[in-house]
């Protein structure tokens, strides 16, 4: 029987009941938002007029078209309709038009219909057709307008005259008085002739043809390229030779001059342009930092081969010496999209960099410093599928650095992502029903902990339907590990390292189901067995918090020798209780038993409210809440975790563990539990755009411990919150929480506001507390961001980062930016306070060419690239 919804004017939301948008009601489709009443700026996501059709003096009858088009072309013709049309262009009328006048085979597609549509005289003799006044050529996605146009039907030849343009089915646009076009195999031939394919618009004196199909390439002779659709750009390339390979979307320039307006800039050799490729000719960075003191940055790209780019860099700093290195990146046959970073079949990158460091221990604790002089990184990233479906590849991560303050010294921001990078190889064959992996992690930096493992081979069995019917789903989780952890050498009082051989696998079985049309649920039930070749023994020794006994096993478990020793986590060994262990029999090894029994559940009910608000989008409200409960049992284990040697143990963390298992992956660390989550999720929602909009998302969640040992002897946990709220696209406020119910816990609460308070003016607010956390120092932090744009041309932009608790500015950074129309120039000042140690300074100047925001060219720093000069946040 169903719950009394209608009590509350709930009501159950049928699973397979149509989506809310597309209730009879008719929606309103325009709204009527005044600019003045949220802020000056109207949202994104809602309907604009449709002026579309206003722009460019392109005949109606040919706009009609453009409704058909990709994205991509139609940003092209928007852009040739103003910069390449010629004045006097007249609508067609009363336009006659020939038959169909048959089909042409191209290259590996199927035949396509060919029409031609003309004002004037057409006719077609032996297959050829002749048209003039206002001509139009439609073959597949491809368009070709003119005033004269003599077609050969039998090999694709178009020779057209007159105001020309030609739009391809790629998105290029090609104009000129006088081009000949090959339907069939894409070639051009012409004089002056000009061209766009965005970013990129420009000019060749002559150009030539060479393959066809998806392999055609232009090559074209005194050429200009650039990034500006005005008569005088400020930055242009004057090319000796302009070669476009359009099925790679990527340029070759040769013997090329940079220019900015009418000033040369420099001469560079060759550059190779392929959006999301390789960094492009040459960088400078120059600038001033409290750690390096005077600094230059400088690298050159260039194109070792087709799909192989190099980079070289040669560093100066004033008060650290002489630095430089390689770096490379590859793809494996073509590239995937026009923008792509990823090849068909794989794609990799690899950079070496070498100091000669004149003063190593400048910016930290010398005994945390190496003293050597030459300190070094070589990085290998790749993942390459060795078979034609890719369902075999493999990956590739090398990180070998000769100290670990390396990256915080040269590579900040690739420090402050990823401290202790990782070093593993690994082969997967994957699988819609299975993964089968081979890992290899090895211990290439002996001054960062690594549990390795020597291999590891794992079998993960994706949840799938068996039996009669399909009603019973089984998952399932096979591995065989050589495991050797082995702990830092930097630090004398860290444990001995230990290993052991685990053969571990996992069986689930589940039965979902709906009860009543309406409740989901579905229970599970699960086995793990494990053998371990080696536990804790009578000779052991090892250290457990006596305050936090579940803890003590999510963690991980110390041991060692003498009164001194700290654990990893800085608790001294005063607060620990020293337990022994009696080894099993026969040389220590163990088989453990683990089952665990589980349910999922949850139902959906809806209510709805008939509100019109256009001035806020808002047609309609519609209340959606679903409670959910995850119910998880683990009886005790014939042997208990505090014998097992922790290899998978649990990190420290402030968010709840999964439940569900194979997702609870600290096998080591398992034990006997007995945890119900429950809680809600609810959204509150209106249609906007022809769809649903999520004006208010918000869960609370709550695990209920009855075993008492999970959460410091408590019956629950935190109670955690995460609400995003987002009544327009330019308004985003996101918050989680995380509050102690009994007192002597911990409390965390983040928050994040992105806000346009006006057109000219955008606001990013940031927030996070902690306190109280066993692991984690307390902290109360806030950061604030903004960018005001003075005008077109001038915007100020600052960032600062406060810390409450010590009451310290910890980072200052003021910005500048002036727009230079094709490019972005900017001037930043940055001031950071280390706390105990040296406070930094560093000021730079960043050239960013708008067109394309990812290359270093020819001056200029950009954030998130291979530059040593990237800082994080």
């Amino acid at each position: 029987m169903r719950p009394n919804a209608h009590a509350f004017g709930y009501g159950i939301l049928e699973p397979n009941a149509a989506p809310w948008a597309e209730r009879s009601a008719p929606w309103r489709e325009v709204f009527s938002l005044p600019r003045v009443a949220l802020g000056g700026a109207r949202p994104t996501g809602l309907p604009t007029p449709r002026f579309l059709l206003e722009i460019g003096p392109i005949s109606p009858k040919y706009l009609v078209r453009l409704k058909h088009v990709s994205a991509q072309r139609l940003a092209a013709v928007a852009v040739a309709g103003v910069a390449l049309c010629a004045p006097g262009w007249s609508p067609a009328q009363n336009t006659p038009k020939i038959p169909n006048i048959g089909q042409i085979q191209s290259e590996g597609d199927q035949p396509k219909r060919v029409q031609v549509t003309a004002d004037g005289e057409n006719r077609i003799e032996d297959g050829i057709a002749y048209a003039e006044k206002n001509v139009e050529l439609i073959y597949g996605e491809t368009t070709l307008y003119c005033d004269k146009l003599t077609f050969d039907t039998k090999v694709g030849w178009a020779e057209a005259a007159g105001n020309v343009r030609i739009y391809s089915d790629d998105g290029m646009v090609w104009a000129g008085e006088r081009i000949r076009y090959n339907t069939k195999t894409r070639a051009i031939d012409g004089d002056n002739i000009r061209f766009v394919a965005l970013p990129v618009v420009g000019s060749v004196e002559k150009i030539r043809t060479l393959g066809s199909g998806d392999n055609v390439m232009y090559q074209a002779d005194n050429s200009l390229f650039s990034t500006e659709n005005i008569q005088s750009p400020g930055f242009k390339i004057h090319p000796r030779v302009l070669s476009y390979e359009q099925g790679e979307h990527r340029y070759i320039m040769r013997d090329a001059v940079v220019s900015a307006g009418s000033v040369p800039l420099l001469w560079v050799p060759s550059i190779v342009y392929d959006p999301g490729g390789a960094d492009i000719a040459v960088q400078f960075v120059p600038g001033y930092s409290s750690e390096w003191g005077a600094f230059l940055l400088m690298g050159y790209g260039f194109e070792l081969d087709k799909n192989v780019h190099m980079k070289a860099h040669l560093d100066l700093r004033s008060e650290r010496g002489v630095a430089g290195g390689v770096d490379f990146r590859w793809i494996y046959g073509r590239r995937k999209g026009q923008y792509s970073q990823e090849g068909e079949y794989g794609e990799g990158e690899a950079d070496f960099y070498y100091a000669h460091d004149d003063d190593p221990f400048m910016s930290g604790d010398e005994e945390n410093k190496s003293g050597d002089y030459g300190r070094y990184r070589f990085r290998v990233k790749q993942r390459a599928y060795l078979t034609q479906d890719k369902d075999i590849y493999a990956n590739v991560f090398v990180n070998k650095m000769s100290d670990d303050r390396f990256e915080r010294d040269f590579f900040e921001h690739d420090y402050r992502k990823e401290r202790m990078p990782d070093n593993f190889v690994e082969l997967v064959k994957y699988d819609p029903n299975y993964t089968l992996t081979l890992l290899g992690r090895q211990q290439l930096n002996d001054f960062f902990e690594t549990t390795e493992r020597e291999p590891e081979l794992s079998l993960d069995i994706k949840r799938q339907p068996i039996g009669p019917g399909g009603l019973i789903q089984y998952n399932g989780q096979t591995s065989v590990t050589q495991f050797d952890r082995k702990f830092s050498n930097e630090d004398a009082d860290m444990p001995r390292d230990f290993n052991a051989l685990r053969a571990d696998t996992y069986h689930q079985l589940t039965v979902p189901g709906q009860l009543f049309g309406w409740l989901n649920l579905a229970p599970r039930a699960g086995v793990r067995l494990t053998y371990y070749s080696d536990s804790w023994g009578e000779d052991d020794e090892y250290y457990l918090p006596s305050e936090s006994y579940g803890i003590s096993r999510a963690y991980g478990l110390m041991y060692g020798d003498g009164d001194e020793v700290d654990d990893r986590y800085g608790q001294d060994r005063d607060n620990f209780d020293t337990i022994r262990l009696r080894g099993a029999d026969e040389g220590d090894g163990v088989v453990r038993a683990v089952f665990n029994l589980g349910m999922e559940g949850s139902f959906k009910l809806s209510r709805t409210w008939d509100v019109q608000r256009p001035m806020w989008g808002i047609d309609g409200i519609r209340h959606v809440i679903e409670p959910f409960f995850n119910f998880s049992y683990i009886p005790d284990p014939n042997v208990s975790a505090d014998r097992i040697m922790q290899f998978d143990g649990r990190l420290p963390s402030t968010r709840l563990a999964p439940l569900d298992f194979p997702q609870y992956n600290s096998i080591d660390s398992l034990d006997n539990m007995l945890v119900t989550r429950t809680g809600f999720r609810q959204k509150w929602q209106t249609h906007r755009d022809g769809r649903n909009w999520d004006i208010l998302e918000w869960a609370t969640y709550i695990d209920f411990d009855f075993e008492g040992h999970i959460y410091n002897d408590h019956l629950t946990s935190n109670l955690y919150n995460e609400l995003t709220f987002r009544p327009v696209n330019w308004m985003k406020v996101q918050l989680f929480g995380a509050t102690d119910l009994y007192g002597g816990g911990f409390h965390e609460y983040n928050g994040r506001m992105m806000w346009q308070v006006a057109k000219p003016l955008e606001l990013t607010l940031n927030a996070r507390h902690i306190s109280g956390h066993e692991f984690f120092e307390d902290s109360t932090k806030f950061s604030m961001g903004w960018i005001w744009r003075l005008s077109e041309d001038w915007a100020l932009g600052t960032r600062h980062i406060f810390e409450a608790k010590d009451s310290v500015l910890e980072l200052q950074e003021y910005s500048l930016y002036r727009d230079l129309t094709s490019w972005r120039m900017s001037a930043t000042t940055q001031l950071r306070d280390n706390g105990g140690t040296k406070d930094e300074v560093l000021f730079y100047l960043t050239f960013t060419l708008k067109a394309w925001p990812e290359a270093d060219i020819p001056v200029g720093y950009r954030a998130g690239s291979t530059n040593p000069l990237t800082l994080g946040d």
